[in-house]
């Protein structure tokens, strides 16, 4: 199936089911889009704007001949704001069948179903930002050292609570303290405001900077842009998605479910932003050999 390039297309994100950290995958498919000359607009969540900022917002109304693209846990949302006369193209992001990396797939599914060779395929992670980043102004912004080894600590989840084992988190705890002794590092302490009143335990052996209910998303993506960051201790969150997208260095301390080789499923919290899996580095895979959490450098 051909789609004629002046068709509108609109990518609709904007809804409680795709999480904020999802929504970050669809920005190297916006992106492609628009090089390949299509008429791209979206909805996507208000925290985001910085990130989507190059990107028209789509009118919530009726959009006769436009195609709209999405996830298919809301095309009953997208179907009643845009109506029946648009077509629909949707995604089952959780599907054990993708092999590939999410960031990818979508791009190359969209592809191939629409015969768009134009579309590239390769992500390039130095051109995904539509914005200069200014880290320097963020560790100013929270009086935090521009020398020493900084080491950010997320120790929350609000989607898929199953996932966040107690031990897991105990892991993780223990790992961000070793690493502050070992390397003379501060912790700083990410997460919203509902984390902090919701968390009443007391971190102050560990955390040098408690930023929780202080950053916005945008702060997040300057902060770890910052050339001390060491490493990211996180779960499946949207620190996690924009750590990868920055080449940070992360540890992953949750377990994964997915179709593929024993390899493939150690290697999936790394390739999320790489081509394949065969473009994690050998130290990377090693590492994850020998650590009972899915740590590595994406260097």
């Amino acid at each position: 199936m051909q789609l004629d390039r002046r068709r509108p297309v609109i990518l609709h994100l904007d809804h409680p089911l795709i999480h904020v950290g999802d929504q970050i995958f669809f920005r190297p498919f916006v992106q492609h889009l628009k090089e390949a000359g299509f008429d791209v607009s979206m909805t996507h969540a208000r925290q985001l704007g910085f990130l989507f900022g190059d990107v028209r917002r789509a009118e919530s109304r009726p959009q006769p001949g436009a195609l709209v693209v999405s996830r298919h846990e809301v095309l009953r949302a997208a179907l009643g704001l845009y109506g029946p006369a648009a077509d629909y193209f949707v995604f089952y992001m959780a599907s054990r069948a993708i092999r590939r990396p999410i960031a990818n797939f979508f791009i190359e599914a969209f592809a191939d179903w629409f015969d768009v060779p134009e579309v590239g395929r390769r992500i390039d992670r130095t051109r995904i930002l539509p914005f200069a980043l200014f880290p320097d102004a963020v560790l100013a912004k929270f009086c935090l050292p521009e020398t020493r080894p900084l080491i950010v600590l997320s120790n929350y989840i609000d989607s898929g609570l199953h996932r966040k084992l107690p031990w897991r988190e105990r892991a993780m705890l223990r790992r961000a303290a070793h690493l502050k002794e070992t390397t003379g590092g501060a912790v700083v302490h990410v997460g919203t405001t509902r984390d902090r009143e919701r968390d009443g335990r007391d971190y102050s052996s560990l955390v040098d900077h408690d930023l929780r209910g202080r950053t916005t998303v945008q702060d997040l993506v300057h902060l770890l842009a910052a050339p001390n960051i060491h490493r990211v201790f996180c779960f499946d969150t949207a620190i996690l998605h924009i750590a990868y997208l920055l080449n940070v260095e992360t540890e992953l301390f949750t377990r994964y479910y997915f179709a593929g080789t024993e390899r493939e499923q150690k290697a999936l919290a790394f390739y999320k932003f790489f081509e394949r899996v065969e473009d994690i580095p050998p130290s990377v895979k090693e590492r994850q050999r020998r650590s009972r959490g899915l740590t590595g450098s994406l260097t």
